[in-house]
This record gives structure tokens, C-alpha cells and sequence, in this order.
């Protein structure tokens, strides 16, 4: 016997609002054909996660919530409950974010405390000698303990994720105040997504870097018509040794907007 889901109409109409102005309605099914719980729930005619109802104008979408009964004397006939809601912002079901600090290692041709903002600004430096005390060897960075701060911001969605738009932001910085970092400090690393088929939505996580001294610029030694970083000798004495003779800032990184990105309350 096939399976088949039937909505319930009534006379009566039932619903509920919320103190935020969100209104909730319920849309009522039989199911016949199976005694299996997982089957009746799985029928093709019962609403999936993501469908929209229109409540006097205002769109209501289902988000998981459900609700079943067996019908009392019927092996084989259920009763099942959709909840539809227009709470604003009901395509993001849940947003939390967690982050580190952790020291690692970043092979640079300067140190300073701190760095002078470039002429140009950490958005556009010039090319200009940075300053700062030469710690390379001839023109070959050294690695120094760099801390490297992090977050990661995982959100659960009803609607299948804008991989697209996501992807055009991966590596670029925000051009507005995001997440507590003005602008240009928050570089977006990428992310990762996968379906719970348990909640029925998707999730996503976002993992970003934090940099609020040089902005994720990089030091870069000037070099000859070979290729080769130009050097000179520094020092006296024991001390003396050859480092690269002008080392400025690049950017790697262009600015962009995070409004398709998720903001942590």
C-alpha cells in the first residue's frame, strides 16, 4: 500500500504570535499506508524544511519543527503537525562563535614596536622602507613567535548556503566594522559546510583571522634586475653582516563587504 500524506482542512483556524510581532501557524496531515514511524514522516507530500506559507502578507517558513501521533485503533494512520513561523530572520536558525590565540611562527625581514603606519595606509602602502631593525640574513627572512589570533563563527541554516557568494569573499578583509574589528583587520579564511539530517539544516563554518597592528600586510625585500633582494652591510666589527637594504609593506589582501557573512549578535 503506497504511503500518502493528506492535509487537514478545518473551519477553525489556529495559531499563535510571539511579544516580537512573529506569528506561528500549523499545518495539519493524515498519513496512511505504514505502521513505520520513519516512513509516515517521510512521505513526498509533507512539507520539507525551507517551505513558505503567506500569512495576510507576511511569509511564514517551516524550519523543522514538527510534531506526531499514531491515531489510536489505526496501526497505519498518523497524525503530524508542521510549524510555520515569520519571525524575522527565520532563515538563520542558530549563529555562535568561538575563537583561539596561539603562537606560531612568521618569517619577516623587520621588527619594530610597533611599525609606523605606511605612507598609504595599511590599505595601499608605498613602497617605502618600512624601518625597523633588520633581522634577516642577507636578504633571507627570519622566523620569529608571531601570535595568531582566530575565530570561527558556525551558523545552522534552513536553506542551502551561498557557496557562491562565500567563495568570492574568501581571503579578502572587511570593509566596514565587523565583529568587534575595524576595518581592514578581519581577514575571511574560508568555510566549510555540511547537512544534519537529524535538525534538517545546514551548517556552516566561517573561520577568520584577526590582525589590528599591520592590518595582514606583508614585508617584502626590494630586489636587483636578477631577482635577488638588494643588500648592503649594517653593523660593525663582529657585528657586522649583510640584510636587505629596503624592505616596505605589500597588501595581499583587497577590501570587500561581509553583509552576506553572518554577524554574531
Amino acid at each position: 500500500m503506497a504511503v500518502v500524506a493528506t492535509e487537514i482542512f478545518s473551519q477553525s483556524e489556529a495559531g499563535s504570535s510571539q511579544s516580537n510581532g512573529a506569528r506561528t501557524v500549523v499545518r495539519r496531515f493524515h498519513i496512511t499506508g505504514t505502521d513505520v514511524r520513519e516512513t509516515a514522516l517521510d512521505a513526498a507530500e509533507l512539507p520539507s524544511v525551507g517551505d513558505t506559507q503567506t500569512l495576510d502578507g507576511e511569509t511564514a517558513t517551516y524550519s523543522g519543527t514538527k510534531s506526531w501521533t499514531r491515531v489510536d485503533g489505526h496501526e497505519d494512520l498518523w497524525e503530524a503537525d508542521f510549524e510555520y513561523t515569520t519571525a524575522p530572520g527565520s532563515s538563520t536558525a542558530t549563529i555562535e562563535t568561538m575563537g583561539s590565540t596561539r603562537a606560531t611562527t612568521k618569517a619577516v625581514f623587520r621588527i619594530g614596536n610597533p611599525f609606523a603606519r605606511p605612507i598609504g595606509g595599511w590599505d595601499d602602502p608605498q613602497p617605502e622602507d618600512l624601518g625597523g631593525y633588520a633581522i634577516d640574513q642577507g636578504g633571507t627572512p627570519t622566523s620569529i613567535v608571531h601570535i595568531d589570533r582566530t575565530f570561527e563563527t558556525i551558523e545552522r541554516i534552513l536553506l542551502f548556503p551561498q557557496v557562491g557568494a562565500y567563495s568570492n569573499l574568501v581571503g579578502k578583509r572587511n570593509n566596514a566594522w565587523y565583529e568587534g574589528g575595524e576595518v581592514g583587520t578581519i581577514l575571511y579564511l574560508g568555510f566549510s559546510w555540511n547537512y544534519d539530517t537529524t535538525s534538517g539544516l545546514w551548517v556552516l563554518r566561517h573561520q577568520f583571522a584577526v590582525d589590528k597592528r599591520t592590518y595582514h600586510a606583508e614585508q617584502v625585500a626590494k630586489t636587483d634586475s636578477k631577482g635577488e633582494p638588494d643588500i648592503e652591510m649594517r653593523g660593525e666589527d663582529n657585528n657586522a653582516r649583510f640584510v636587505a637594504k629596503t624592505v616596505y609593506w605589500v597588501q595581499p589582501f583587497p577590501l570587500a563587504s561581509f553583509d552576506a557573512l553572518p554577524d554574531f549578535p
